[in-house]
């Protein structure tokens, strides 16, 4: 009973951590995109954001074993190179569609695969089962940034943004809504290959947590038929 308590509070300090940590980052995003869009920016001012941010950060690191903060800093600082990329390629006209995928990968699968490897961690998962897990989060963190720039195309034909389907197209993938959906189907089977192979016992709703937050979202919606019809 003394195990399964200590392995719970381990899961709890965890989940905690990753929140305040993915919260940090997303306060840092509105503040970068503040020229595109309002966000806390505007409702709060950078003098107020900023030192909460930063408060945030402190709560994550506090809750989490020195094994929990290595995982946790490594996670932060792709982040933090993902947008050091992305200002650099803002102002250059040669970045090729490996570029985008690297800058991808590097702001939105981190904090996801953290987050796999240090639940597993904290429930006591092997080390094998652990690498498994994360290898599972950082492609469904990337199957979902597909997804999502699939679902924000409109919006950055709008406003000019540069979002993976644009960038494919560009690139001569074709179809670049297609090839974004087909390749978050590829990282989906990959991950859930990964998630077999660590063999966690809620593998199954794992399986389908992955499957709503990634390709799920690009399901053809049927309007409602009238009655009769």
């Amino acid at each position: 009973m003394e195990y399964l308590l200590q392995r719970w509070e381990e899961g709890e300090h965890a989940a905690t951590a990753l929140e305040f940590a993915a919260l940090h980052e997303r306060l840092h995003a509105d503040l970068m995109a503040h020229a595109r869009k309002p966000g806390t920016r505007e409702e709060f001012g950078e003098d107020r954001v900023v030192p909460a941010a930063d408060a945030l950060l402190r709560l994550a690191f506090a809750r989490l074993t020195k094994p929990g903060v290595v995982v946790l800093n490594a996670a932060l600082l792709s982040v933090v190179d993902g947008y050091i990329q992305e200002i650099g390629m803002a102002e250059r006209d040669d970045v090729d569609l490996a570029g985008y995928l690297g800058v991808a990968a590097a702001k939105h699968s981190a904090l996801m695969a953290a987050a796999c490897e240090l639940g597993a961690l904290a429930a006591g998962a092997s080390r094998n089962q652990a690498d498994h897990l994360r290898r599972f989060g950082d492609d469904i963190g990337l199957a979902r940034k597909h997804v999502d720039d699939v679902l924000a195309l409109h919006d950055d034909l709008v406003d000019g943004c540069r979002g993976l389907p644009l960038v494919a197209a560009a690139a001569g993938a074709g179809d670049g809504r297609t090839w974004c959906e087909q390749q978050a189907e590829l990282l989906l089977a990959r991950g859930l290959g990964h998630l077999r192979q660590a063999g966690p016992v809620e593998a199954d709703e794992l399986a389908g947590f992955a499957r709503t937050v990634a390709t799920g979202r690009c399901a053809a919606v049927v309007p409602p038929q009238p009655a009769g019809r």
